[in-house]
């Protein structure tokens, strides 16, 4: 089991708990979905996963190490922003390498290597002398992506990775999320709000409320049901065949 998560338990204030008692286990080449109301703790629990924020009570393993301890083995995609300084694409990818290097070290042949592969691996080979304030929003995203996985993580952590992107740059990045994990055995781990997205590349699901979650296999956690407890909406799944296969899709109910 490559990340195990025990009794997880996290608060700003001792009297507001905002993860309770929460755990939970994903193997290599897995893919997990987070989801839950705003403001719930899906980005608290990223970043307890990440040993940015310390657990109050309980831990996170990776390899059978404590997180915190264990970063290099995690790549982190926050969502897309503008940046005060306009590195280049090929730049910005290179900082991932930064965990792998001494204090004050300058990047290496290799380690431009190694991110000029990354920036292969996601199809934006061509934009690395462009300056990162000069490209789209789903070319940004696709270049942190690049950058996490220039530090070779075996755990990708990625805070809403869809946000502010039109629907070919939407499942442009589930594609590529979904590739890592089967061809790199990379486990990842992402917040979205769209159930679809879930549906479509996620193996697993962790639903979050108020002090509450369940989490299990997608097609058991995201029921009706459970969308109903958890989001307080109407919705079923319907099924539509495409590509040779069935594909499930979302439906929300609620009335207009």
């Amino acid at each position: 089991m490559l990340l195990k998560v025990k009794n997880g338990n996290f608060s700003y204030h001792r009297e507001m708990p905002v993860l309770k008692n929460v755990s939970f286990s994903l193997d290599k080449g897995e893919v997990m979905a987070i989801m839950g109301p705003n403001g719930i703790g899906k980005t608290t629990l990223l970043k307890c996963l990440m040993g940015i924020l310390k657990w109050k009570s309980g831990c996170s393993l990776i390899d059978g190490e404590n997180s915190g301890a264990a970063r290099r083995q995690i790549g982190y995609v926050p969502q897309a922003h503008r940046f005060s300084f306009s590195y280049s694409v090929r730049d910005m990818v290179v900082f991932g390498r930064a965990k792998h290097m001494p204090v004050f070290a300058l990047p290496g042949r290799k380690d431009y290597q190694i991110s000029d592969a990354a920036l292969e691996e996601v199809g934006i080979a061509h934009l690395a002398d462009k300056s990162c304030n000069q490209i789209s929003g789903g070319q940004l995203q696709l270049t942190l992506v690049a950058r996490a996985l220039a530090g070779q993580p075996k755990l990708l952590i990625l805070d809403e990775p869809e946000s502010h992107l039109d629907f070919c740059n939407q499942s442009k990045i589930l594609r590529i999320i979904r590739r890592l994990s089967i061809e790199k055995g990379i486990a990842c781990i992402m917040n979205t709000h769209y159930p679809n997205h879930a549906l479509r590349i996620a193996d697993r699901i962790l639903l979050l409320n108020e002090n509450k979650y369940i989490v299990g296999q997608t097609s058991q956690v995201l029921t009706k049901e459970n969308v109903q407890e958890y989001f307080g909406v109407s919705s079923t799944i319907v099924s539509a065949d495409a590509y040779g296969r069935e594909i499930k899709a979302f439906v929300l109910l609620d009335e207009i």
